[in-house]
């Protein structure tokens, strides 16, 4: 009897745990169901000298399938646009007026996740591999994860139009060349990509108020 309570025990916690990468995110208690996973604390310590850092920068459309280990998708987003002065609420991209309004997406080949830095996790919006719908490019689908750099307009409404659309892009490239960096004292592959399907990739997100800007392949070297 005590033989099949463990089995039972055991096969329980392996189903709760989500996959993502060759280690397992933990299932958010509070989300409901729904699918948030948290992510594991960031390494802040460690990596390249900045220097080596900006010498190793580059793009790269060469990618592997390999998953990418969960620690470095959580030091990765952390990287690109995550907070780094709690109390203030300020991140490790400057944004106009601090509007905070480029959002990045997760695309994997099982959903569509939003980074939520607030909490460092990311919540499912969709299920269902969307890659392959907003890339373009065969040699960018190897890339286990695709990251959706987003204009969300709905934090920029103090903006006239001209200017709403010359700073977005501006702190699009911010996160775009944190992403780089990040890659680089790691030992990931990107690249920048423009050519996407926006008008897709909008409908995937349900965005309503806002501008698909960058894609961000990423893998293992």
């Amino acid at each position: 009897m005590k033989v099949k309570v463990l089995i039972i025990t055991a096969l329980a916690l392996a189903m709760s745990a989500v996959s993502f990468g060759q280690n397992s995110f933990t299932v958010d208690a509070g989300d409901g169901g729904t699918g948030n996973l948290v992510l594991e604390p960031c390494e802040l310590g460690g990596g390249m000298p900045f220097m080596e850092v900006l010498k190793e920068r580059k793009s790269n459309r060469d990618f592997q399938p390999a998953e990418i280990e969960s620690r470095l998708l959580s030091g990765l987003l952390w990287a690109a646009n995550g907070i780094n002065r709690p109390g203030e609420n300020k991140r490790t991209a400057p944004s106009s007026r601090n509007s905070q309004e480029i959002d990045i997406y997760v695309l994997t080949n099982n959903g569509v996740y939003l980074y939520m830095p607030e909490d460092q996790q990311v919540k499912k919006v969709r299920s269902g591999d969307s890659r392959k719908t907003v890339i373009k490019s065969d040699k960018e689908m190897n890339a286990p994860i695709v990251l959706l750099l987003v204009a969300n307009y709905d934090k920029m409404k103090g903006y006239e139009t001209a200017d709403r659309d010359f700073y977005a892009p501006l702190d699009c490239g911010y996160v775009s060349q944190n992403i780089y960096l990040y890659c680089a004292s790691e030992h990931l592959r990107t690249v920048a990509m423009g050519n996407i399907d926006r008008v897709a990739a909008a409908k995937i997100l349900g965005l309503k108020n806002g501008k698909v800007m960058l894609a961000h392949p990423v893998s293992m070297d």
